[in-house]
């Protein structure tokens, strides 16, 4: 009896572990498979948390901050700021030089950056655009954002 119960055992578990496999025509999801963005596993994160950028409007001034993940960069000469149909002047830091496959010899922004730019404000809307990779070789698409004029201080 003994060996009957040991033998039921171990084909109960035969039994349960070939179930559980999955057969070659089984639908495995595709990210179980694939990882499509890197080589080395890291996650890759959305542009807003890899690039945290953030803004704030004063009278006469606009203040733009990036908290750049470790590991993302943002190209220095990709960054622009709009208000209407002007384009504000902006004091970027002068970055790292950087050899980039698609855009050549490049500048990038790395860390936090904060700029202070002078707007002349005529109630409309401005607009911000970036574009940065992470150091794993996924580049994101230009970013566009509206900065609304409702979050004025005094």
């Amino acid at each position: 009896m003994k060996y009957v119960s040991l033998t039921l055992g171990v084909l109960s578990l035969s039994i349960a572990f070939a179930a559980a496999t999955p057969k070659k025509n089984d639908a495995v999801p595709l990210y179980a498979e694939t990882n499509f963005f890197n080589t080395n596993d890291q996650v890759i994160l959305p542009p807003d948390l890899a690039f945290g950028f953030e803004h704030e409007f004063y009278d006469d001034l606009l203040i733009l901050s990036w908290n750049i993940q470790s590991g993302y960069f943002l190209y220095r000469n990709k960054v622009s700021v709009f208000c209407g149909d002007d384009e504000i002047e902006l004091n970027l830091p002068t970055g790292k030089p950087w050899n980039d496959e698609v855009f050549g010899q490049v500048s990038i922004l790395i860390e936090n950056i904060k700029v202070r730019a002078e707007i002349t404000w005529k109630g409309s809307d401005c607009s911000v655009s970036y574009q940065g990779c992470s150091l794993s070789g996924y580049c994101y698409p230009p970013q566009k954002l509206t900065l609304r004029s409702n979050s004025i201080k005094e």
